[in-house]
């Protein structure tokens, strides 16, 4: 069930009201638990639409881990301190992990094995594995929606329970609402057990202003999907599907409006999921902020999938020893890190390469900022104070921001170039295609004719929507990171007005929906 599509507006509406209306007829003592069986009702009505074999994976995910995190809470109560203890809790957690793991891989990645292990023994051996063979030897299997947010997010409470972060979670209802919560299910933000657990405590409180901001961030990301997001799809798919015979402006055409769509998709789903949150009461974790205006890799990925790169942070970079080991091995644990998350993201090896660029990209940015701050520390006290002296005599430097913003200005293109050049690994069906993309944007090996195919294509759409989505980000950036433009109009205005924003949503938006891009992650 597609955020943007009617179906999902009118199951929506009725969760809404039946929550907010029909469970306000119980007697008070009995209204949060019977919300938390209506969502979690609902969340596995959404789940299960399309594909009821997903209830079952997802129900044995939320069992593995309630077990285990039972399993945990004995230990911690009955002689934590005991190496039978210590013992115990381990191999509870690697059960646990292992099978979570496993199940995530099986349907993930045994495919993926199985090709590049034929296509090694086709390469040593041409003709080792015909293609007769090599189809039956495939599983086929239908990756299941959502599979690597949920199963990230279910780890991460057996992990905290481990490390006795928070306590064991006994009442089976609350922790199966957590896994399956829908807003958020099937494309994140991946929200951790801590996050979201306690909020189930409370019975939710309706507030006419919360409302008002639910219904600002499911427009915005109603609009970035619908209307920037889907009608850039057609021409990324045409270029990324026949790229051969294309000039390098065609293929940067194509490579930008990937830049654009892959946002406005990922971060549209993340702002409906969190809109349709706090319609229901509920609070999930940032997962985008303007990560366009970064300027520099590091601080792409503070703002980029934010719930992803603080999950990999917090359960795998800092049990790695993080920053605490010794210089090589910190640059280590940034890149396998980031070469993780490109590895989580799907079964291809265009993911494993482009993550590992990114994490390579990470580990030396790292090392420059090192090597800066070794050079600033290396001025003597004396330096410091002739220069704190020179500065107090001398006038105000009034062209500050003029000799600062050229610098900016040039971080931020370099960043750009680095997410929209790579970005075509992320989009690319396999190496060889990327590889050819690549090397003709670069102008190497690209057809005479720079704009050829280009006039196939529909680039003014890629144009506008890339300046509606930079826009946006610098409207953003006054409204979150400045605190400009804070209602503008009283309620009632507001409101009135979200009739003419669907309308107009209805007549510029896409005729033809798209699938969000992360819900085969």
């Amino acid at each position: 069930m597609v955020f943007s599509s009617i179906t999902f507006l009118l199951f929506f509406a009725f969760v809404f009201v039946f929550q907010w209306y029909g469970i306000a007829l119980l007697p008070e003592r009995m209204r949060l638990r019977a919300l938390h069986y209506f969502l979690l009702l609902a969340s596995y009505f959404f789940y299960t639409f399309s594909v009821w074999q997903y209830g079952l994976l997802i129900a044995i995910t939320t069992l593995i881990d309630y077990v285990a995190g039972l399993t945990l809470g004995y230990y911690h109560e009955n002689a934590p301190d005991s190496p039978r203890s210590r013992r115990a809790r381990a191999l509870c957690l690697l059960i646990s992990l292992s099978m979570n793991l496993g199940i995530l891989g099986y349907f993930k990645y045994t495919d993926f094995f199985s090709e590049s292990v034929i296509a090694l023994l086709n390469s040593v051996s041409p003709g080792a594995v015909s293609e007769s063979s090599r189809y039956s030897l495939l599983l086929h299997l239908i990756l299941p929606v959502g599979i690597s947010f949920f199963t990230f997010q279910s780890m991460s409470y057996t992990i905290d329970v481990y490390r006795k972060v928070i306590p064991v979670e006994r009442d089976l209802l609350r922790f199966a609402l957590f896994i399956a919560f829908f807003p958020q299910l099937v494309a994140g933000p991946i929200v951790t057990a801590k996050e979201f657990l306690p909020q189930l405590q409370r019975m939710p409180q309706f507030n006419l202003e919360r409302m008002r901001l639910a219904a600002r961030w499911f427009a915005l990301g109603y609009f970035k999907k619908v209307v920037l997001a889907d009608n850039v799809a057609p021409v990324v798919d045409q270029i990324f599907g026949a790229p051969h015979g294309l000039g390098a402006i065609a293929l940067w055409v194509g490579a930008i409006g990937f830049w654009v769509q892959v946002y406005c998709d990922f971060s549209g789903y993340s702002d409906m999921a969190w809109g349709a949150a706090i319609f229901l009461g509920y609070e999930l974790p940032e997962n985008f902020r303007l990560p366009y205006l970064s300027r520099s890799i590091t601080e792409h990925w503070q703002r980029w999938h934010t719930s992803l790169i603080r999950w990999n942070r917090d359960y795998l970079y800092i049990p790695l020893g993080g920053n605490r080991v010794g210089y090589w091995r910190q640059k280590f644990n940034i890149f396998f890190t980031m070469f993780v998350a490109g590895v989580w993201h799907g079964a291809n090896w265009t993911y494993v390469l482009w993550g590992g660029i990114h994490g390579t990209l990470l580990a030396l940015e790292s090392g420059l900022r090192q090597m800066l701050r070794n050079r600033q520390n290396l001025h003597t006290t004396e330096e410091r104070a002739q220069d704190a002296a020179r500065l107090h005599h001398a006038a105000p430097p009034s062209n500050y921001f003029s000799r600062k913003w050229p610098l900016d200005l040039l971080k931020l293109a370099a960043t750009s170039f680095v997410t929209i050049y790579f970005g075509t690994l992320f989009r690319a069906p396999e190496i060889q295609t990327a590889w050819s993309m690549m090397t003709a944007m670069l102008g190497f090996g690209a057809a005479a004719d720079a704009s050829a195919g280009l006039a196939a294509l529909d680039s003014n759409m890629v144009w506008l929507a890339a300046f509606v989505m930079i826009a946006g980000q610098i409207i953003g950036w006054q409204i979150f990171e400045r605190g400009r433009f804070q209602n503008l109009l009283p309620a009632w205005a507001e409101t009135a007005l979200w009739p003419v924003f669907a309308l107009i949503c209805i007549q510029i938006g896409a005729s033809d929906a798209s699938p969000f891009i992360y819900f085969v992650f």
